[in-house]
């Protein structure tokens, strides 16, 4: 009995941690990915200040030019721009949604990966015991169960493909965004597509509500 008892609970926790694994690779991996575009589009949140400077620049050359000798004085013909006119730089509200979907991406993206170590950690420590005797063997394997059950460690291991499709959800939607303030003929590709995988990742999760023999 020890010993059925004891493959199955390997068999089990090796299940779970090849699933980690595989989450963890691709949460590496979609991370790094992710990066390169947060790296791309949180500028769009800053002023310009390459810009405000050559604005400015243009400005003193303006007045310079505007300079002329009247009745032997000098004299500025310019007109001067109030400071007051002067709009405060705010961000488009696109590029905050943008930005807002894409950080909370990548957050849960890596929140999926540090999750995924901790319960590796946990099962792993469940497996580890080893007593004298076959009787001390169950009573730890129980013991360790009860926890395992208790504070829902197998429903963890279940909740991170979740967050990371989620995570992918807002990566996607932010992505329509960008694309459409590059050229709409991109927008139009890549809305398509984006909609296709919703659909199917919807599809997939409520069609075991439809049909019992459905493998998903």
């Amino acid at each position: 009995m020890e010993r059925a008892l004891d493959g199955f609970d390997k068999q089990q926790v090796e299940d779970y941690k090849d699933d980690i694994d595989t989450l963890l690779v691709f949460a590496g991996l979609y991370s790094a990915v992710l990066t390169a575009f947060v790296i791309e589009s949180y500028p769009l949140l800053q002023e310009d200040t390459a810009g405000e400077s050559l604005q400015a620049l243009r400005q003193i050359a303006s007045q310079s030019a505007g300079y002329v000798i009247m009745g032997g004085q000098l004299v500025n013909t310019t007109a001067t721009v109030p400071s007051a006119s002067l709009s405060q730089f705010e961000p488009t509200p696109a590029a905050v949604r943008l930005n807002v979907l894409w950080f909370a991406s990548l957050v849960l993206s890596l929140s999926t990966a540090s999750l995924g170590i901790m319960v590796k950690q946990w099962l792993r420590e469940y497996v580890a015991f080893a007593t004298s005797s076959a009787q001390g063997n169950l009573r730890v394997r129980a013991f360790r169960r009860s926890g395992l059950d208790t504070w829902q460690v197998f429903g963890i291991a279940s909740i991170l493909p979740l967050l990371l499709q989620l995570s992918l959800l807002f990566f996607f939607v932010g992505l329509c965004y960008f694309t459409a303030n590059i050229h709409p003929s991109v927008q139009n590709t890549t809305l398509p597509l984006v909609c296709a995988w919703g659909f199917l990742i919807l599809s997939a999760i409520l069609a075991p509500v439809f049909s019992a023999r459905c493998p998903y």
